[in-house]
């Protein structure tokens, strides 16, 4: 839930204009949170001690397919599962909660996006009450887990290509490092015949 804690301070006497202490400025750090970090292209969420959503931003909202009312005050094993939150969620946030960032890699099914490679970053934060929250930023790495994959497909290619005796070999070593990456459990390749008829 979000935290009550507001600001209040005096307003400035020689404009009469609010300052961000005044008490007709009052905005809950939950509310701040979301309009820091609303516009970005990545998740942010800011998580409390009893792993409840206390602020998210439009992308992981997006990203879930629900509304920040239908996130807020909700638990992350209520929106992720119980079985998500426990085998891989639980942990990190255990730990940055106690007071560690945390980076990590994983692979997430998100209702609108599918599964996809993110970049998880979770870094300890105090409210202003004293309590302990996790600000955790989720980046979709996606596309340069792609790039790294064809590159490493590439370089295995290479010394496979290069270590092989002749050209069915070579074609052999090629065809089982596709099958390798993909996952595919058969592989051809089809080449003219000598006479080159078929």
């Amino acid at each position: 839930m979000c935290d009550p804690t507001q600001l209040v301070a005096p307003a400035d006497t020689e404009n009469g204009q609010p300052t961000p202490d005044d008490g007709r400025w009052r905005e809950t750090p939950g509310r701040r949170f979301e309009s820091s970090v609303g516009a970005s292209a990545d998740a942010f969420t800011l998580i409390d001690a009893n792993f409840t959503y206390v602020a998210a931003n439009d992308a992981y909202c997006r990203a879930h397919g629900r509304s920040r009312a239908e996130i807020l005050g909700r638990t992350v094993a209520a929106i992720w599962g119980e079985a998500v939150f426990s085998s891989t969620l639980h942990a990190p946030l255990a730990r940055c909660l106690a007071g560690s960032e945390v980076h990590y890699r994983a692979r997430f099914e998100f209702p609108q996006t599918g599964l996809r490679h993110f970049a998880v970053s979770l870094y300890p934060h105090t409210a202003l009450d004293g309590a302990r929250q996790a600000i955790v930023v989720t980046r979709d790495v996606t596309e340069q887990c792609r790039a790294e994959e064809q590159m490493r497909l590439v370089l295995k290619l290479t010394n496979a290509v290069n270590g092989a005796t002749d050209f069915q070999s070579a074609l052999a070593q090629t065809l089982r490092q596709v099958c390798d990456l993909t996952g595919w459990s058969f592989g051809q390749a089809w080449i003219p015949a000598d006479e080159g008829r078929c």
